[in-house]
């Protein structure tokens, strides 16, 4: 299991303190160190596209498909 460390995209980071991993499911995680952000892919879609996860969940799930084809 290998964490990614990134600059947060929900706050003014100036070192990495979001951890993106994957799971043992095999599902991709969020977890921010430095804001409350907790998610998965969609979360990370959502946002980076300005959509929120629940209110636009067809058009994120839209984006997702896009993204792997």
């Amino acid at each position: 299991n290998r964490d990614v460390k990134l600059r947060c995209l929900w706050h003014g980071d100036n070192t990495p303190s979001l951890s993106v991993s994957r799971g043992g499911d095999g599902t991709v995680r969020l977890k921010c160190f430095g804001c409350p952000i907790t998610g998965d892919a969609f979360t990370l879609i959502a946002h980076v596209n300005g959509l929120d996860v629940r209110r636009d969940f067809r058009d994120v799930i839209d984006l997702a498909c896009d993204l792997v084809g």
